[in-house]
């Protein structure tokens, strides 16, 4: 019988990551999906990343885990930057390492358009997903099978509350970028490095 590869992805109680989970339960029989909570696997916690993944050994990491403070630059405190960077950047390094040393063959991380341009009131956010790319960008020039998926506004909860004015009609379906990213785990862009993800198809940014 084929045994089922381990896939870990983290923010396991946001939108994102419970869509992930559910669409690749639902759509391949070929993984066992973990999405644990915040207090499970803390990926601001060294500690607790090392003993996570020393327990559950993943094939694939997909690291979500993501925190937002909408503020302008003069508004926002060194606490909230530096809250952002922390999940965000150094929760990624931190989960991809431990995953590494414990074996994992792939490493998917979650990037958003505001990699490629600052937005306003987005500074602590933009930065760090500028550095999940650069980051991506040394895993695979270390040898590391490592891809980024970057899409634009996409409808969850925590974007419900950040923007309440906003509709579903106004944004894309998590339901998509999970499609997209089963499909990265899947090897459909090959060695493609950022993969972009639209409403009605995801394609290659470049090799």
């Amino acid at each position: 019988m084929l045994k089922r590869r381990n896939v870990v992805i983290t923010g396991g109680f946001g939108g994102i990551a419970q869509a992930m989970q559910t669409y690749i339960i639902n759509n391949s029989y070929l993984f066992n999906v973990y999405a644990p909570a915040d207090y499970v696997l803390d990926v601001t916690d060294e500690q607790k990343i090392k003993k996570y993944f020393e327990e559950v050994t993943p094939h694939v990491l997909i690291n979500c885990a993501a925190y937002i403070k909408v503020s302008s630059v003069i508004d926002m405190t060194l606490i909230e930057w530096e809250k952002q960077i922390k999940v965000n950047l150094t929760g990624a390094f931190l989960c991809s390492k431990y995953a590494l040393l414990a074996g994992c063959e792939k490493i998917i991380n979650v990037g958003s358009t505001s990699c490629f341009e600052g937005r306003k009131e987005w500074a602590g956010y933009g930065a760090s997903k500028v550095g999940l790319l650069s980051l991506t960008e040394s895993l695979i020039a270390e040898g590391i099978d490592s891809q980024i998926i970057c899409f634009g506004r996409t409808y969850t909860p925590l974007r419900q509350r950040l923007f309440p004015n906003e509709t579903k009609n106004d944004s894309m379906n998590a339901i998509r970028v999970a499609e997209t990213i089963l499909e990265m785990i899947n090897g459909v862009y090959g060695n493609a490095k950022i993969i972009f993800c639209e409403p009605a198809s995801s394609y290659i940014l470049n090799k």
